[in-house]
């Protein structure tokens, strides 16, 4: 087994085994003693609600990482990068280069798809009311506790499947070496990985400041220092510490990781079928091949 599926078993195994531990002291044990709903929208109760948001639909949902990788690289991410880089761009094969850290890539990639997750969760839910029909309606005392905070990580795993629009076509692009030359242009001329200029204003929304935005939100919520002090008031929760169960919803955005940890693994599982269709859609296109790169010889 490579160390790149190694690391990402591990990973997705810890997320998946802290979640399920939430859901059985929260979903499933509080069911025999009082039913509670999260969505009304979905059948059943909060554990079937919990399955539905956080695997089933999320995990059908990685399957486009694949499928769409190709098209989506060659009709929208490839012409997105000539709009918004100035001058004329001509794409050319680079050498093949090796990939000298392959946990680093794996790690920076699914961590990059979870920020952004984050940053259009936490964007939306500025737009929504702060209590709304179809969220925690059986549970009263809960609706105004974490409710912001809920609610973007319900979307979170609903979002994870539009971004197989244009994250799985960057990493097809940089791993077959497409780079483009950009003439004329505003400043020194330039060799660049195709579609890097889309994520640059992709990197720019989901920043470092996603997170200090999150954690902003997490210590402003009403009601944060109430339950602190008093912990009855957390009701279906009598038998969690309060500790874990601030900590546990601290983290509960980060299990999420698991998604695009299960969409590389399934992407560097088909990448050798899927390359050679890009490449030969590229050559259709009248894209060249770049043989060498000239290197600075310090005298």
């Amino acid at each position: 087994m490579e160390r790149r599926t190694f690391v990402a078993i591990l990973i997705i195994s810890a997320c998946v085994l802290v979640d399920v531990a939430w859901a059985w002291l929260n979903y499933i044990v509080p069911a025999y003693f009082e039913p509670v709903d999260i969505v009304v929208l979905l059948p059943g109760g909060a554990l079937t609600d919990w399955l539905i948001l956080m695997y089933l639909f999320p995990l059908a949902s990685v399957f486009l990482y694949l499928l769409l990788s190709s098209v989506t690289a060659q009709w929208l991410v490839l012409p997105l990068n000539k709009i918004f880089n100035p001058g004329k761009e001509i794409f050319f094969y680079a050498p093949e280069t090796p990939h000298p850290r392959p946990v680093y890539s794996l790690l920076r990639r699914a961590f990059f798809n979870l920020l952004l997750m984050m940053a259009l969760a936490l964007t939306i839910t500025r737009f929504l009311p702060t209590q709304i029909s179809w969220f925690l309606p059986a549970n009263p005392n809960l609706a105004d506790i974490f409710n912001e905070i809920n609610q973007a990580i319900i979307l979170m795993p609903l979002i994870f499947p539009l971004l197989a629009f244009i994250l799985p076509a960057t990493w097809l692009i940089e791993d077959s070496n497409v780079v483009f030359h950009t003439y004329p242009s505003c400043g020194p001329q330039e060799l660049r990985v195709g579609g890097r200029t889309l994520l640059d204003y992709l990197k720019g929304f989901a920043s470092i400041f996603v997170l200090i935005d999150y954690l902003r939100m997490v210590f402003n919520v009403p009601g944060l220092i109430t339950l602190s002090t008093t912990p009855s008031t957390i009701g279906l929760w009598p038998w969690v510490p309060v500790w874990f169960f601030f900590l546990i919803t601290f983290i509960n955005p980060f299990i999420l990781l698991y998604l695009p940890l299960a969409a590389l693994l399934l992407y560097h599982r088909f990448f050798h079928r899927i390359q050679p269709g890009f490449l030969a859609a590229m050559q259709r296109r009248g894209t060249l091949q770049l043989l060498s790169v000239g290197e600075v010889v310090k005298s």
